[in-house]
């Protein structure tokens, strides 16, 4: 095997591992400001229909206690699996480096059999990578649904005693009249009734794991 290929791979490994921490850190990096937008004039409302409210599910997540339980541990779940791949990640360049120091020590039998070993390392390496995607990916729709799940009873109960005769999801409107948004009650009643929301990482079975191309 050629020690140049095993590098490309391993990097590969590490370059997947340290993507959503580097994501995290750009996000937060401080960014140029962008030029100021014309001041737009003020939107004169119509009045709302009467019945027709608007629930912002972004917000709802974003600003209830257990949404921001639900984001608090869906981030020590992915730090708990980042800190795993890394680890392994860096084993494996260490011991790349080391078997690339040692090359002209070693007869060319020794160094094919130890560089393939390291292969065999990385390419499993990068299958665990993969299967933990998928993972976190499936364990963040269990976070949604569960919050969805726990924030119905205050929707509903919210939605009648605002008498709502249809209820509109704000990500799919333009723009609204704010009159019509119940989302600030509904928090509060969801505040009121879960502080929290506990999961843990999903496992997936070896048939639900995406085959690599």
């Amino acid at each position: 095997m050629n020690y140049r290929n095993f590098a490309a791979a391993a990097g590969m490994v590490a370059a997947l591992a340290f993507a959503s921490q580097a994501l995290a850190q750009a996000a937060a990096a401080p960014r140029p400001a962008a030029p100021a937008a014309p001041a737009q004039p003020p939107i004169a409302f119509a009045p709302a229909p009467a019945g027709v409210c608007v629930l912002d599910l972004s917000r709802m997540g974003a600003t209830s206690l257990a949404g921001k339980a639900a984001a608090a541990r869906m981030k020590v779940i992915q730090d708990q699996v980042s800190a795993d791949i890394n680890t392994q990640a860096k084993q494996l360049q260490t011991d790349a480096a080391a078997l690339g120091a040692a090359k002209a020590t070693l007869d060319q039998a020794t160094y094919e059999t130890r560089a393939a070993n390291l292969q065999v390392r990385a390419n499993a390496l990068q299958r665990l990578a993969d299967q933990r995607q998928a993972e976190l990916e499936r364990t963040a729709q269990i976070a949604q649904a569960s919050l969805m799940q726990a924030a119905d009873p205050s929707v509903r109960a919210v939605f009648q005693t605002q008498h709502c005769s249809m209820l509109f999801d704000r990500s799919s409107l333009f723009i609204v009249n704010p009159s019509a948004d119940i989302t600030e009650a509904v928090v509060a009643n969801l505040n009121a009734r879960v502080q929290t929301l506990n999961f843990d990482r999903a496992t997936l079975p070896p048939q639900a794991q995406a085959p690599r191309q």
